[in-house]
């Protein structure tokens, strides 16, 4: 059976500047469901807004190797199938958003779903901790970005 790959990607907000110390960087969960010649997309999974008004978004056939991004780290798979991307968006529309939580932000959000997709036994590995994550994340932009290389 075929298989999506899920990754935990991030973006620059100063969209075609990546500098290092960066931290800021908006988060989101991504499922590539066409790697077209040149072209890789899929359907971002995330939060945006402010403290105080985060809501979650979809936003389907992306483009999501744009200008801002800065790189990503491999979550796992999902099946290949329209049904388990459905289920996938039902399940992380369950994920807390913390809008009563001044330190909330994208990429808390993008952790903690991941860790409760491994929970509810959905095939991905996040990084245990949440310090561990944006570790990786930071080391994945730089790492990535000078070396022209991704986590494929």
């Amino acid at each position: 059976m075929a298989t999506y790959n899920v990754y935990m990607c991030q973006y620059s907000r100063e969209r075609y500047h990546h500098y290092e110390g960066e931290t800021t960087r908006h988060h989101e969960i991504v499922v590539v469901t066409s790697t077209g010649k040149g072209s890789k997309k899929g359907t971002a999974f995330h939060v945006s807004g402010a403290p105080g008004s985060w809501k979650f978004e979809v936003v389907p056939e992306t483009q999501f190797m744009n200008m801002s991004y800065c790189g990503r780290l491999a979550l796992g798979t999902i099946p290949g199938t329209k049904s388990a991307l459905d289920g996938l968006e039902c399940f992380l529309r369950t994920v807390p958003i913390g809008n009563n939580d001044p330190r909330f932000n994208c990429q808390r959000w993008v952790w903690d779903a991941a860790v409760r997709m491994r929970d509810y036994g959905y095939h991905v590995d996040p990084p245990a901790t949440f310090q561990e994550y944006l570790s990786k994340m930071h080391t994945k932009a730089y790492a990535d970005w000078n070396s022209c290389t991704d986590s494929d």
